[in-house]
C-alpha cells in the first residue's frame, strides 16, 4: 500500500532560505507521492516569486496559499485544512530535510502499513552562523518534562491531526509540544523512526523566546494532565537553569568539544 506525504510549509520573508527547503522536499525518489503546501502571511521580500520560479524550472508538487494569516499556528491550520495526504508533516521554511530522510520515512510508514497515528525522528541542529550542527534523539518517554520530540521531524496521520482540530492559537511558541501533548491524552500511538530526519537552524521564535516557550510548555503539559502544577514548575525551573548555565563560555567550549557531528545520511 503507497502512502502519499503532505508537507505544510509556513513562509513570512523566507527567501533565504526557502530554496534549500524546497529542494530538500523535492529530491527524494518518491517525490511524486510528497506535495508541499506554502503558506504565506504576506512577504514582502520575492519569496512567492522564488516558489513560482522554481515551479517553472522543476517538476516541483507545490501548491501555494497567499494567506494574510496571523501567527504560526492559524498558518499551520491553513495548511491542514489544504492537506490531502495520507500523513501531514509540517517543514518551517528556514528548515529542511537531511538527503534521503523522506524516502525512509514513507518507505517505513508503509512496512506498518501505518499503524501509527504519529511517526517521529531525530533532528539535528545547525547554528545558522557558524554552521555547526548536533544531533537531538527524539524520547517521547521525556515528553511530561520538556519537549523531546520535534515538529520538523513528526508525521501525523491526516485524520489524527483533524480529531485533533489542529493547533491552538493561544500557544504561538509552544504549539507543537501542545499538541502532541493532547495526542498522547488522547491515546494516540506514535512510532519512533530512530534516525535523522530534518535539519533545524537555531535561532527561531522559541530559541529567541526560550522562557516564554518553557512556560507554554508548563501550562501545557498541566493542562493536558501529562504533569502535577508542582512537578511542572520543577521541571520549568530545571530547564531555565541548564538554559544559562550552557550559555557560559566555558561550559559552552565543553559541549562543543564533546559533541559529534552528526552524520546527515
Amino acid at each position: 500500500m503507497h502512502f502519499k506525504l503532505t508537507v505544510v510549509t509556513a513562509v513570512l520573508n523566507g527567501r533565504k532560505t526557502l530554496q534549500e527547503n524546497l529542494d530538500s522536499v523535492h529530491s527524494e525518489t518518491s517525490r511524486h507521492r510528497v506535495n508541499q503546501l506554502i503558506v504565506d502571511g504576506g512577504s514582502t521580500d520575492g519569496s512567492l516569486a522564488l516558489v513560482e520560479q522554481s515551479l517553472r524550472q522543476h517538476r516541483y508538487s507545490v501548491e501555494v496559499h497567499p494567506i494574510p494569516v496571523s501567527g504560526i499556528s492559524n498558518a499551520f491550520n491553513a495548511g491542514i485544512a489544504n492537506a490531502n495526504g495520507d500523513y501531514v508533516s509540517f517543514l518551517n521554511s528556514d528548515d529542511r530535510y537531511v538527503k534521503g530522510a523522506l524516502d525512509k520515512v514513507l518507505r517505513r510508514i508503509e512496512e506498518g502499513a501505518g499503524s501509527a497515528d504519529v511517526y517521529f525522528g531525530n533532528i539535528v541542529y545547525q547554528d545558522p552562523i557558524s554552521a555547526y550542527q548536533y544531533e537531538e534523539k527524539a524520547r517521547l518517554e521525556n515528553i511530561p518534562k520538556f519537549m523531546s520530540i520535534y515538529h520538523p521531524a513528526m508525521f501525523f496521520r491526516r485524520e489524527a491531526l483533524e480529531s485533533l482540530v489542529g493547533f491552538k492559537n493561544d500557544y504561538q511558541l509552544a504549539m507543537d509540544a501542545e499538541l502532541v501533548h493532547r495526542a498522547i491524552k488522547k491515546g494516540m500511538t506514535f512510532e519512533s523512526l530512530d534516525f535523522n530526519v530534518a535539519v533545524m537552524r537555531l535561532g527561531g521564535a522559541s530559541h529567541q523566546h526560550y522562557i516564554l516557550a518553557l512556560n507554554e510548555y508548563r501550562r501545557s503539559i498541566v493542562m493536558n494532565g501529562l504533569q502535577t502544577p508542582l512537578r511542572a514548575a520543577f521541571y520549568f525551573l530545571r530547564q531555565i537553569t541548564i538554559h544559562f548555565l550552557l550559555r557560559i563560555p566555558q561550559i559552552k567550549n565543553i559541549r562543543s568539544h564533546a559533541a559529534q557531528p552528526p552524520n546527515e545520511q
